[in-house]
């Protein structure tokens, strides 16, 4: 690059090669710039970083994912997936377009992306099927369209970032935070004044709350639960998932009474943005009881058509393990020493955050 030279990791892109999931080929690098557009930024925060440039083409999405999951056994790597969205249509179809895009990649379904959502979908898809990419939080931090700088809405190319994180991992930011907690003491003021929510306007938002995730609403009233409801998939915008959760929250609670206006200032509001769940494996009630973390594991129980669901939250009351799973059995409709072999445990993680007293 002009001024400066960026090292390759030769020993992890000789063991791609000898284990079969790549081959070196200069010539797909001379009119492929997704790399270089960022070497210059890597190279200004991290000069000694090596890079293992790889271009996908049409490789299938099992080698991608197997490529991806031996480079992270070699080593800690950073992934970047370099790829531009929709390209060269009018700004409207295009944004429409990159929104489908969004929504696939943050309602967890971005394994099916297509060439038709991004040029570099093979790289995308790749990587959230790996065992390295799998149930990774994923956080919206900006959308673009090349009209925004050109002016030209005729022939546009859509532009998206996202962030992928540990599950643990604590991604909004604190004047988020604030936004979100705002926006659901609005909605709880208005709708139990009014009997209806404010009308949200999405736009206001910025971006990192635009993206979809699911929610959890929680109403305390003098430290004592006053209504619990939330969404345990993402499908829809977090803002808008958050103010629809308060109002379920404050009327839909089927273990309490709807919230009058009256006792709103005296409510105490919180929010949890779940992980995506994954499927957990075990071999008997001892070794599920074995695997749970306790304070991080949010569970999901299912049964047949019985289910329940325990926030990590619920920790708080019940810190043993298996008083935990007990509780959450008999919330599912279940006797207490209940077990089956097609009882399903599923596990996801909540980032929480709690009005001030």
């Amino acid at each position: 690059m002009p001024g400066f030279d960026v090292m390759i990791d030769r020993p992890a892109a000789n063991s791609l090669v000898q284990a079969g999931l790549a081959h070196v080929e200069d010539a797909a690098h001379d009119h492929e710039h997704g790399i270089e557009t960022q070497l210059a930024f890597l190279h200004r925060l991290h000069p000694r970083a090596k890079v293992v440039p790889l271009v996908i083409g049409n490789a299938p999405q099992d080698q991608v994912s197997a490529a991806i999951d031996h480079l992270s056994a070699l080593d800690q790597p950073l992934f970047v997936l370099s790829s531009d969205l929709s390209h060269f249509l009018t700004r409207d179809a295009a944004d429409a377009k990159d929104a489908e895009t969004a929504k696939l990649l943050e309602t967890s379904r971005g394994t099916t992306l297509t060439s038709r959502h991004a040029c570099g979908a093979g790289g995308i898809a790749g990587f959230i099927a790996s065992d390295a990419g799998a149930g990774l939080r994923l956080a919206r931090l900006a959308m673009a369209s090349s009209a925004d700088v050109t002016g030209d809405t005729s022939r546009t190319v859509g532009y998206g970032a996202w962030a992928l994180f540990d599950t643990t991992g604590e991604i909004i930011i604190p004047r988020h935070r604030e936004m979100l907690l705002k926006a659901a003491r609005q909605t709880l003021d208005s709708f139990t004044k009014r009997g209806k929510p404010p009308k949200l306007d999405e736009t206001s938002f910025p971006q990192a709350l635009r993206g979809h995730a699911a929610s959890f609403i929680t109403l305390q009233q003098d430290g004592r639960l006053r209504g619990c409801i939330g969404s345990l998939t993402a499908h829809q915008p977090l803002a808008g998932d958050v103010c629809e959760n308060t109002v379920k929250a404050a009327s839909a609670d089927p273990r309490f009474r709807p919230v009058t206006a009256e006792e709103v200032p005296g409510l105490r509001l919180k929010i949890a943005v779940l992980s995506p769940s994954a499927p957990m494996t075990f071999s008997g009630e001892a070794d599920l009881l074995s695997r749970l973390t306790p304070h991080r594991d949010g569970l999901i129980l299912r049964d047949g058509a019985k289910r329940g669901v325990f926030l990590p939250m619920v920790w708080e009351s019940l810190p043993d393990p298996a008083a935990f799973l007990t509780a959450l059995k008999v919330k599912a409709g279940l006797p207490k020493d209940h077990w089956s072999d097609t009882l399903e445990i599923h596990r996801f993680c909540a980032e929480s955050f709690v009005e001030p007293d």
